[in-house]
This record gives C-alpha cells, structure tokens and sequence, in this order.
C-alpha cells in the first residue's frame, strides 16, 4: 500500500471491567491506535481463544500509546483491562 492514504473510518472508547470484550471493527478497518488511560490495556488479533488477557502478546502499558500497522485481515480484535481502566481506540482504512 506504499503511496496511499490512510483514512480515518471512527473511533470508540471502551470501559474495561476485568473481562475481555471483542470490540465491534468498523467494515474495512486495517490500522488500530490504541492509547490506555488509567491502566494496561492487553489486545489480541484474530485469537483463536476468543479472549484477551494479561497473557496476551499485545500489550499496551498505563498511559501508552500503540499502533496495529496496515493489517489486511484484521477479523477481530479483543480487549482486557482492569476495572476502570479505558482504552481509546480509532479506526483506519
């Protein structure tokens, strides 16, 4: 995709509670940024165990920022984060 535009698709900002959530992707979603207030926020792409955890390969930590790059088989995308934390997301194509 070298020389093409990314385009902003939305955004969404998800209350944690201790439990993982699949996060609903906008159709043509291929870029995530994630950025974590109030805590770690743990991601996992496509997980054939359908859940997110602390044992989780994406991490990102209190107060970060992290970037999924041009992906082009982002199916879904599932969050875990304590009570309380948020994890801010947007959306790119």
């Amino acid at each position: 995709m070298a020389g093409d535009i990314i385009t902003f698709l939305s955004g969404s900002m998800i209350n944690l509670t201790g439990s993982s959530i699949l996060v609903t992707l906008p159709s043509d979603t291929r870029s995530v940024m994630f950025r974590a207030e109030g805590g770690a926020v743990y991601f996992e792409i496509n997980t054939s165990t359908g859940s997110a955890s602390t044992m989780s390969s994406g991490y990102v930590p209190q107060d970060g920022k992290d970037f999924i790059p041009d992906i082009c088989n982002i199916k879904t995308l599932h969050v875990f984060g304590s009570l309380g934390v948020k994890a801010h997301l947007q959306y790119f194509a």
